[in-house]
């Protein structure tokens, strides 16, 4: 059962994924189709960062391998005292 849950998980992200992607390039087209890129910016600024936000989700994966490692030097070290 562990495993569908996972294979559904990813299914998700990739389709949220998808999704964002999708975003992307609407915007990025319309401001290619945009006379006065400047002024199209300005009245962007939530779609601005809403498109910019999903992307930092990634770099929680890095603070989760950080955290990680960090535990598993603790436990080795906790393991090592234990022993002495």
């Amino acid at each position: 059962m562990g495993n569908e849950n996972q294979m559904v998980l990813f299914d998700l992200i990739l389709l949220s994924d998808i999704i964002w992607g999708i975003f992307i390039v609407d915007f990025a087209v319309r401001l290619i189709m945009h006379d006065n890129k400047l002024l199209f910016l300005k009245k962007n600024v939530i779609e601005i960062i809403g498109l910019i936000l999903p992307f930092f989700r990634a770099f929680r994966m890095f603070r989760v391998i950080i955290a990680i490692g960090f535990l598993t030097r603790a436990a080795k070290s906790l393991q090592g005292r234990l022993n002495i």
